[in-house]
């Protein structure tokens, strides 16, 4: 449970957001404006939103679908931003989060096997 203040949960409004998701154990990392990660070297979780799936998110593959093999999908959707740094996401990894409501493209994309993750400082 996360016991953090209410101001966290602030968000700007709706709009179109496009980006690659990176969901997994533990992680559901998202990367704004990028369309591959070809030229992404490191991700350092601290750095990324977390992305959050509202209740009722429509367009979206099962999650046994997502969660079978590790992946990343290029992504566009409506979704909101939060506009307060806090602690979102698996253990508050993330400072910041984005919430998606509703896929309007998805398409799975190629993880670079050099691709290295940097996980938060004290981990």
């Amino acid at each position: 449970m996360f016991y953090g203040e209410p101001r966290c949960y602030r968000t700007l409004p709706q709009r179109r957001i496009c980006g690659v998701w990176m969901p997994g154990f533990e992680q559901s990392l998202f990367l704004h404006d990028v369309a591959d990660l070809s030229a992404v070297r490191a991700i350092r979780y601290e750095d990324l939103p977390w992305l959050e799936i509202a209740n009722g998110a429509t367009g979206l593959p099962t999650t046994n679908d997502i969660m079978s093999h590790r992946a990343a999908y290029r992504l566009c959707f409506l979704g909101r931003e939060s506009d307060y740094y806090g602690a979102y996401g698996h253990m508050g990894m993330s400072r910041t989060g984005v919430l998606l409501e509703k896929v309007e493209t998805i398409q799975e994309i190629p993880i670079p096997a050099a691709l290295k993750f940097i996980p938060p400082v004290g981990n």
